[in-house]
């Protein structure tokens, strides 16, 4: 069974671009997408809103055995 992110830290901007979400915000994972190119996440960052970023543009905080 593989470990699947529940929160997770901002730490650098994707290659689509710069949103509106500063990096260093922490927020809820609510959807983990395996993919063999780029793993996505749909995370709650609260007082910024939702976002879909890439795995390597968030550090996990917390993880949850799936």
């Amino acid at each position: 069974m593989s470990d699947e992110p529940k929160k997770v830290i901002y730490i650098k901007h994707s290659k689509q671009g710069v949103g509106s979400i500063p990096i260093g915000t922490q927020g809820d994972v609510l959807l983990y997408v395996k993919h063999p190119v780029t793993t996505k996440l749909l995370v709650d960052f609260h007082s910024y809103g939702k976002a879909i970023i890439p795995l390597s543009s968030a550090k996990v905080v917390e993880e949850e055995d799936v």
